[in-house]
């Protein structure tokens, strides 16, 4: 994880020096973005919220609030906020980016249903166990339309959900990744 970790921080670098991007770039925020996720798996999760909230700042001022990429920086924000326990305040920027989310895309974009899983997650670590089951039933129905029964997410949603019911609200650990429930989605499918 070091070796990505330094090789990220090498390509920021290249891509700062002499001016060959700016600094609001998509490639040097995608690798800065990536530098904070790789800091959050080893643990550092002050300084991957730092990096996080820094990004959003630039986003907000350059691409405009509703943008769906300030959408995933503020995600990644609250993502620091949910590793740093600081669930109250993850949840509350979930519920904001949801909301625009909803309204700039629609409910069922694959980016909507990963806020969707995020704040259930926090939700579930809140003991809010109603409302983190209908938004993972929600997420799972639209995972399951638009990836697949079998995909690992509409998987994982299917046994997380499981859980929930039998136990109330006992998840497993591997349930919590980064984020709250899932994990940080990176350039799988969410819009980078």
């Amino acid at each position: 994880m070091e070796t990505a970790l330094a090789m990220e921080i090498d390509f920021v670098r290249y891509c700062l020096e002499d001016g060959r991007a700016g600094r609001v770039s998509r490639m040097p925020v995608s690798a800065l973005s990536n530098i904070a996720a790789l800091q959050s798996d080893m643990g550092l999760h002050d300084e991957a919220d730092r990096i996080w909230r820094d990004i959003l700042v630039n986003e907000e001022v350059y691409s405009g609030k509703e943008n769906p990429k300030t959408l995933q920086s503020k995600r990644n924000v609250a993502i620091g906020c949910a590793n740093l326990n600081r669930l109250e305040e993850a949840e509350e920027i979930l519920r904001e980016v949801l909301e625009v989310s909803e309204r700039v895309l629609w409910r069922e974009h694959l980016d909507t249903l990963a806020t969707m899983d995020q704040l259930a997650g926090v939700l579930a670590r809140r003991h809010k166990t109603e409302e983190a089951i209908q938004l993972w039933e929600e997420c799972l129905e639209g995972w399951a339309d638009i990836l697949d029964k079998q995909h690992p997410l509409t998987m994982r949603t299917v046994q997380a959900l499981a859980r929930m019911r039998d136990d109330l609200a006992v998840l497993a650990q591997k349930d919590f990744q980064a984020g709250g429930f899932m994990f940080s989605w990176g350039c799988y499918f969410v819009s980078q």
